[in-house]
């Protein structure tokens, strides 16, 4: 059988067996020579190597695929930092007074709660612990963020759950699908502001609609929303967590090795009237992918200011100016995927 007729005959199922990158690997069976792409498609490359093989070995090489262990690909860079649990009683509040804490008295509408679900192995004793802690936090994000926290998560119906829904080793969660924030039981101390900004990111996209993802953060990084205030704001957050100012002195050689065109440079609006630190900024703003951001900025900066050198006929000294990744992002990069998400990224602030 031809390796086209055997993913035609998959049908429906060929998106399960080959998995959603499905039409370009149909494109590239398709193509006049396929063996081009089998260095860079271990699945096509398989294919093709049964096609290729007389019946015997087609069978020998399936035996062999099948008699092989699954291949558990580990996630790039570090892994999850555990904590080690505390007892319920060792668990206090930190921080200044705060005007009053309202008592417990099941309902939960006027912290801003739809509902509290504890799990199956909170005994009473403990889900009392718990219910005080859980209002005093609820009363601290009030008191830090305003009344109207209240109401914006009255409005997004979000409830807690502790002791309950735990997922994998993580401390807390939140759940967008049922808009629910998870902590457990002796893990999940601190982690209630982090949860609730993931809430928080998702409620804030219904408001910017547009886009696939169900956070803000992620759409406004893909680049998926409109010019609203809201995207225009949570844009502006996400390039303040991803990305700091670099700010030194580069004084300018008047024989450089390369430099930048006279003409050119005058086109961007340098003047011999004007200072260099006045022309360098000029020209910065005037091109910011090319001076003020990206990964060369900074030499082509270094680059600029030689150049002016060179044109002034004497040296010059001249501040410049960049973005560089902020060191929150550089410390994403190093713990690996889960922390580089657009959603996880917007989480320092609270």
């Amino acid at each position: 059988m031809a390796v086209w007729d055997f993913v035609t005959a998959l049908r429906s199922d060929a998106t399960a067996v080959i998995g959603p990158r499905l039409p370009r690997f149909a494109q590239r069976l398709v193509f006049p020579k396929p063996e081009w792409f089998a260095n860079s498609d271990s699945t096509l490359a398989a294919l093709l190597r049964i096609e290729k093989a007389d019946e015997a070995a087609k069978w020998a090489i399936a035996r062999a695929a099948l008699a092989q262990e699954p291949v558990v690909r580990k996630p790039a860079g570090l892994p999850m930092p555990m904590r080690q649990p505390k007892l319920l009683d060792q668990l206090q509040r930190s921080g200044p007074d705060l005007p009053a804490v309202p008592a417990f008295d099941r309902d939960w509408g006027d912290l801003g709660l739809t509902g509290v679900e504890f799990g199956n192995y909170v005994t009473q004793r403990e889900g009392q612990v718990l219910e005080r802690l859980l209002t005093e936090s609820l009363t601290d994000l009030r008191y830090l963020l305003g009344d109207w926290v209240v109401r914006f998560c009255r409005r997004g119906n979000l409830s807690v759950a502790l002791g309950s829904r735990g997922k994998g080793k993580a401390c807390a969660h939140y759940d967008p699908g049922r808009r629910v924030i998870s902590l457990t039981k002796t893990h999940g101390d601190g982690s209630l502001a982090h949860e609730f900004a993931h809430f928080f990111d998702q409620m804030l996209a219904i408001y910017a609609p547009g886009g696939e993802a169900r956070f803000l953060s992620a759409r406004v990084t893909r680049g998926q929303t409109d010019a609203k205030p809201v995207s225009t704001a949570m844009a502006s957050v996400m390039h303040v967590a991803s990305a700091s100012i670099r700010r030194y002195r580069v004084v300018g050689e008047v024989n450089p090795k390369k430099w930048y065109k006279k003409q050119w440079i005058a086109a961007q609006g340098h003047a011999p009237e004007r200072t260099a630190q006045e022309s360098f900024d000029i020209v910065a703003d005037r091109n910011p992918d090319k001076f003020r951001r990206g990964r060369k900025c900074e030499p082509n900066s270094v680059l600029l200011v030689h150049s002016l050198a060179k044109h002034c006929g004497s040296q010059v000294d001249v501040e410049v100016a960049f973005e560089e990744p902020s060191r929150f992002h550089a410390e994403a990069v190093r713990l690996g995927v889960y922390w580089k998400r657009p959603e996880e990224a917007v989480r320092p602030g609270f």
